[in-house]
């Protein structure tokens, strides 16, 4: 608390607004002194109290007035920056809460592929599960001759993927923080050092097959083109450096 009224003893208004009420009450000081005091005319001596009233209030109104609107010229320049303050508090609030948006989706979205459940046949017709990246290798090396009972339900899996992370790059493409550039880079490396070969793989074997599903090879377009739009970027603002 004392800190406080240190800092508002020191603080620029508080001195202005001082010397402005000291002025002022200077100012009806000498008034009454002058007014309260024989001249050389009778006529100017207001030692009457009902008449040193009326001269008082006379006298101060202007003043008054005057030094009140400079208060309130005060106190709206204040108000000004005070308002200018608040407005870049809630657009740094804002770009933080963004960032911190976009920062939960793609780890929700990393979690998802690096535990995604994927199912596969065998010569004895046992169904075994793989997760995670060990499975996206393995379903890139059967894709081709996979029964289609075992490859839909991969093939949606992944769609639902493919969804979730176009929702990402969406996101991250359209927000407007100073974090951008870092999450576009983090979306970037992610996509080429785990998924694109391994996408690639998945693809060229199902080059041949006639009975994929066409939403999962409209969302795995829609990613490429989206992560390919996000490097194109990325090298742009490489390149302006230099």
């Amino acid at each position: 608390m004392k800190e406080f009224f240190k800092k508002v003893l020191i603080s620029k208004t508080f001195i202005n607004s001082a010397i402005i009420a000291l002025t002022l009450a200077g100012f009806l000081f000498l008034g009454v002194f002058v007014v309260t005091r024989h001249f050389i005319f009778d006529a100017y001596f207001l030692g009457d109290k009902g008449t040193l009233g009326d001269a008082v209030n006379g006298l101060s109104a202007p003043f008054i007035s005057f030094f009140s609107a400079i208060l309130i010229y005060i106190t709206f320049k204040e108000q000004n920056k005070a308002n200018h303050l608040q407005l870049d508090a809630n657009k740094l609030l804002q770009s933080q809460w963004q960032f911190d948006t976009a920062l939960k989706l793609f780890n929700d979205v990393e979690q998802r592929i690096m535990n995604v459940p994927l199912y596969f046949d065998s010569a004895d017709d046992t169904v075994y599960k793989h997760t995670g990246l060990e499975a996206l290798d393995l379903l890139g090396h059967k894709s081709k001759t996979m029964p289609i009972e075992y490859l839909k339900p991969n093939l949606e899996e992944l769609t639902y993927f493919f969804i979730e992370f176009d929702t990402v790059i969406q996101y991250v493409h359209e927000a407007e923080i100073p974090q951008k550039p870092f999450l576009e880079k983090k979306l970037s490396r992610f996509f080429e050092i785990k998924l694109r070969e391994r996408f690639v793989n998945i693809q060229a074997a199902l080059v041949e097959r006639k009975d994929i599903p066409a939403n999962y090879t409209i969302m795995y377009d829609s990613v490429v083109v989206e992560m390919n739009g996000l490097l194109d970027d990325e090298l742009k603002r490489w390149q302006e450096k230099k």
